[in-house]
């Protein structure tokens, strides 16, 4: 199935987890009630910056919110054209289970169907095009998310020291540019099937890195991963990568459910990256 989640917006979202589950390369398919229950723990809002820029985005609070606590935040970004991304993603994090023994807030904001200076996605480049260059400033995607997640932490009780940016495909090339354009801000970063600019590894100091990528991937090549965690190393950082050798490129789907990543990613904190 390919339709572009950000052109159908939530509510195809919704229809499409009504549908017949979608199955993935040695993968099981998706149990379409569950993804339907955790969907239903997220809060559709719209956001508005200072410049009267807007985005909608979907909010998972913790479950029995305590303004005297902070939590953990999750910024996940979506890619292009699988839905399914969402459905993982949004998920692996509204479970029962993972609700209570890792209360978080969890943000997925939503690209518009036209992005005025980000006609390719997050990062605001045609990510399949090499050489894959960013501009110097973050696109409108990228500073609207981030505005979204400086509103959450005047409006609740957020850790900033806890901040984790995760997403796949088209969302994967924001999560490289992100990190490295805010490495003090994230304690961690999950980019799944993306890529990124190498010779910018070195501002990745300080950020944990976890990637994930399919061997057999057809869209973005695996490469693309495997040159930002070569470039990592080579700066003296170390990050942990994951590589699905018989996966194409919904990788997100093996990835999301790794047993190690939720309690990896949330003891990564910036007084302590692993």
């Amino acid at each position: 199935m390919t339709t572009s989640c950000f052109k159908m917006g939530w509510s195809g979202l919704l229809c499409l987890c009504m549908m017949a589950p979608v199955a993935a390369a040695g993968q099981d398919s998706i149990d379409v009630e569950q993804v339907k229950e955790a969907i239903a723990h997220y809060q559709h809002r719209d956001h508005e910056n200072d410049s009267g820029e807007q985005m909608a985005y979907k909010l998972l609070t913790p479950k029995d919110y305590d303004p005297e606590k902070a939590y953990p935040v999750v910024l996940f970004l979506h890619g292009a054209t699988e839905p399914e991304q969402l459905w993982y993603c949004m998920a692996a994090f509204a479970s029962d289970d993972a609700r209570e023994q890792y209360p978080c807030f969890v943000v997925v904001p939503q690209l518009g169907a036209q992005e005025p200076d980000d006609p390719w996605g997050w990062a605001g480049a045609a990510h399949w095009v090499r050489p894959y260059r960013t501009g110097p400033e973050p696109s409108r995607g990228e500073r609207l998310a981030m505005s979204i997640i400086d509103g959450l932490q005047e409006e609740f009780n957020t850790d900033p020291d806890r901040l984790y940016v995760s997403g796949a495909s088209m969302g994967a090339f924001a999560v490289w540019d992100l990190a490295y354009r805010f490495p003090d801000r994230f304690a961690a970063a999950v980019p799944i099937c993306g890529g990124g600019e190498p010779d910018k590894a070195p501002q990745l100091e300080g950020v944990a890195v976890w990637a994930f990528h399919g061997a057999q991937d057809d869209v973005i090549a695996v490469e693309w991963s495997r040159e930002m965690i070569d470039a990592m190393k080579q700066a003296g950082l170390s990050p942990r990568y994951t590589e699905y050798p018989d996966v194409k490129h919904d990788s997100w789907i093996p990835a999301y459910r790794e047993p190690e990543l939720l309690p990896w990613l949330f003891t990564q904190s910036k007084s302590n990256v692993d």
